[in-house]
């Protein structure tokens, strides 16, 4: 590495600090490199070489299965939800509100509206 500047080259007290990262893409800014195996420990919920591929979040509430992909919930009939969480045919949650489109292109069209 070579550093120049005009005005700092010849005053003392100059110093240049970096980082080196064995992991690939820092980890994605999720998980944590390993520099003795030069690989990303990704939290729960991301995944992937680098810790950038979203998980199917808590296991699909055990009401659907992850998408061949493991990033997106497939959820069972009856049941909505990023984790498929909502489910049509009971009184649970009752009286919230419930964030039932993510973005995901999976997610059912709008199921009703009040």
């Amino acid at each position: 590495i070579h550093l120049f500047s005009d005005a700092n080259y010849n005053l003392l007290g100059f110093n240049a600090t970096y980082i080196f990262s064995l992991c690939p893409g820092a980890c994605g800014g999720h998980g944590r490199c390993n520099s003795s195996t030069a690989r990303c420990q990704c939290p729960q919920g991301w995944g992937g070489e680098a810790c950038t591929t979203r998980q199917c979040p808590k296991a699909c509430s055990l009401n659907g299965q992850c998408d061949k992909k493991g990033e997106n919930c497939q959820c069972n009939p009856g049941f909505l939800g990023h984790s498929c969480q909502l489910g049509l045919r009971d009184n649970n949650g009752a009286g919230q509100w419930w964030r039932v489109s993510d973005g995901n292109p999976n997610t059912p069209p709008r199921t009703g509206s009040a």
